[in-house]
């Protein structure tokens, strides 16, 4: 757990604030500019760490790097975490946050890593999430929210890393928005209740190293240009709803494949070897004696 500081003194005594100090700030390492008088940087490992967020965290006006993962923090994410101006790092995975994701972290447009996985939120993912242009690594997974992805996030075209996980109920996701996107490298949609055919626009993310598109509702055929995308190392497209052969070609980049529990049908391409990370099970696939290398 880490809490970076960049503050002027005196800060305000209350006792909100003081809490938080003694909760996030025990056992810290903390590093002084002597002419300055700043605190820079202040890391604390991640530990049995208890309470809520206070709002005297505000008095902080400086504050640009607040992580806090792995303890057990709850109560809601509060709304005026969005008056932290200059915060450009949000990490607070695997607490017990509840409750829904304020719509106020839209208004931290200095933001360029936000992760809110493995808490017991509640709700939708707010449109406004699409204001932080700034983004360039989302993680929210495990998080209990229901919903579709919103159309909003077209708008964040400097993400790098989007992972989404475990969005089980509400009407389906349009995978639209990721036309727009094209830094990414890792798309990781997991269980997030995408539908209908795999899209063309896919193969032209020409930086993508990861793509996870597992327990969806994905249907059609798999494009044979996704197999040959020279970016593409790892691929996974199992529980959907597939359907067709496997693209007879693949590029020397592409290593590990799980196309497992689909509607595939054919021969196994001539590339399948032992070599690669594969897994093809729960499909209708025809085996031969030229597929066991």
């Amino acid at each position: 757990m880490a809490l970076r500081l960049m503050m002027k003194p005196p800060l305000s005594s209350s006792k909100g604030l003081l809490f938080f100090y003694l909760v996030v700030l025990f056992s810290c390492n903390q590093s002084i500019n002597a002419q300055t008088n700043q605190t820079n940087s202040t890391t604390v490992p991640s530990e049995d760490k208890r309470g809520v967020i206070p709002e005297e965290i505000l008095e902080l006006p400086y504050l640009d790097f607040l992580k806090i993962d792995k303890n057990f923090f709850s109560g809601p994410l509060p709304a005026f975490i969005g008056n932290l101006s200059r915060l450009g790092l949000l990490s607070i995975a695997q607490n017990n946050f509840s409750g829904p994701i304020p719509k106020e972290i839209g208004n931290l447009k200095k933001l360029y890593l936000l992760s809110l996985g493995n808490n017991d939120l509640s709700g939708t993912l707010p449109p406004e999430l699409g204001n932080l242009v700034e983004l360039g690594e989302l993680y929210i997974n495990s998080c209990g929210l229901s919903g579709e992805i919103p159309s909003s996030f077209a708008n964040l075209k400097e993400m790098r890393i989007v992972r989404i996980g475990d969005i089980y109920n509400g009407s389906s996701s349009s995978l639209d928005f990721v036309r727009n996107l094209k830094n990414l490298t890792d798309l990781v949609l997991r269980n997030v209740l995408l539908t209908g055919n795999f899209p063309s626009y896919i193969m032209e993310l020409q930086s993508l190293q990861k793509l996870d598109l597992s327990f969806n509702n994905l249907t059609g055929q798999i494009p044979s240009t996704l197999f040959n995308m020279n970016s593409l190392i790892y691929l996974f497209l199992g529980n959907n709803s597939l359907s067709g052969s496997i693209p007879s070609q693949k590029s020397e980049t592409l290593q590990t494949i799980d196309l497992s529990y689909n509607f595939l049908s054919g021969n196994l391409p001539s590339w399948v070897n032992s070599r690669l990370q594969l897994n093809f099970v729960a499909n209708n696939f025809t085996l031969n004696s030229s597929n066991i290398r």
